[in-house]
């Protein structure tokens, strides 16, 4: 499986740093477009406000994870086990499993990911269910380290969080160890919770 993998992520990550330097030169032209922009308008974006109700997520999770074969190609298992701290939730343990589809060997889009959270008061009185999708991209010099980024949508829960609603953004480092076996993770989250006594 580490072999497999191997090929995997080498073709991805050689495709990444082909467009690291263009999407450097891509990204100053946007920076000055924007730029450009504020000087025009005179204006600044206002910050979104939360819907009616809401209750503001936040916070970040580290933990670990394990990866193996699904038995098609470029598809893979994850799961993942970690602990976190956020708003609303105090500490908790995340339990999570999902799937990353690479995609095919020399093609420079990001690797695909979708799957199933649980988050879980200390107290075991709690919890969270998630849903979520996203795409991981490797970093360009380190073909250990990969960049992910996630939407997630709160699925409901148990205890304070039955029937509860939301959504959350994810920005997650993951680094593989040498075998490509499993590795560590970080990510941060913000987002809103709705629960059910908050609607009435």
């Amino acid at each position: 499986m580490s072999i497999k993998f191997d090929e995997f992520t080498k073709s991805l990550a050689q495709a990444v740093k082909r467009r690291a330097a263009l999407k450097k030169f891509c990204v100053g032209l946007v920076g000055v477009a924007l730029a450009c922009a504020a000087l025009v308008t005179g204006t600044k974006a206002q910050p979104t406000g939360l819907p009616p109700k809401a209750a503001a997520l936040f916070g970040n999770i580290g933990g670990a994870f394990v990866i193996t074969d699904a038995g098609a190609p470029g598809l893979f298992n994850v799961t993942a086990d970690a602990i976190g701290n956020g708003s609303v939730l105090g500490n908790f343990t995340d339990s999570a499993h999902l799937q990353a589809q690479f995609p095919p060997p020399g093609s420079p889009d990001p690797v695909l990911l979708n799957g199933q959270g649980t988050w879980t008061t200390s107290n075991g009185q709690s919890s969270i269910s998630l849903s979520f999708t996203g795409t991981a991209t490797p970093d360009p010099d380190n073909q250990f380290v990969f960049n992910n980024l996630y939407q997630a949508t709160i699925t409901g829960g148990t205890g304070a969080f039955v029937g509860a609603t939301g959504v959350a953004a994810f920005t997650e480092v993951v680094k593989f160890n040498a075998d490509y076996s499993g590795g560590t993770a970080s990510l941060v989250f913000k987002g809103y919770v709705v629960t059910r006594s908050s609607r009435h």
